[in-house]
């Protein structure tokens, strides 16, 4: 997650990180990095279609690294078991991104997951808290109309127009 925050920020494409790195990074870093990296769009169409109301470039950049990674490795690495990667990414969502963000990434990761492998993956304790939400996804908690982000409150439970998710 790291290094693909630290090529956002520095507005480069991560492979071209890792080339500049002294050190390399460890193999499965690695591999991650290089296949978000080849299959950006592919990430980026799959996060937003299951991110309802929340543009991707509104969303916090750790929470955007984390959402590709995971994605990539639900979409892309049969061999990381489902539970294992929405743990690790809610997790570091947590630990590393604004209050809210464990809860969003889960219920974002959660509707990613039952897309590609087929079978949603049992609630975990970061679970929205709205079964109603759109895809499952819950807006961080704390935010209203005075300058943070608006909960959503169409009828469909999208979010309103101009609406930012929790950083952004």
């Amino acid at each position: 997650m790291g290094l693909l925050y630290e090529a956002e920020c520095k507005d480069i494409d991560p492979v071209s990180l890792l080339a500049t790195l002294e050190i390399p990074p460890d193999p499965f870093a690695e591999d991650l990095v290089r296949g978000v990296s080849a299959c950006l769009d592919e990430l980026d169409e799959l996060v937003a279609s299951k991110a309802v109301g929340w543009d991707l470039d509104r969303m916090p950049a750790l929470d955007r690294a984390v959402l590709r990674m995971a994605a990539y490795e639900l979409a892309h690495r049969p061999d990381s078991p489902m539970a294992v990667v929405l743990a690790e990414a809610v997790d570091l969502a947590s630990r590393f991104s604004t209050d809210g963000s464990g809860r969003f990434v889960n219920g974002v990761l959660a509707s990613i997951a039952s897309a590609v492998r087929g079978s949603a993956p049992p609630p975990g304790p970061d679970s929205p808290a709205r079964p109603d939400s759109p895809a499952g996804v819950d807006p961080p908690p704390g935010t209203d109309q005075s300058g943070g982000l608006a909960r959503p409150d169409a009828e469909d439970g999208s979010a309103p127009s101009g609406a930012r998710p929790p950083g952004g």
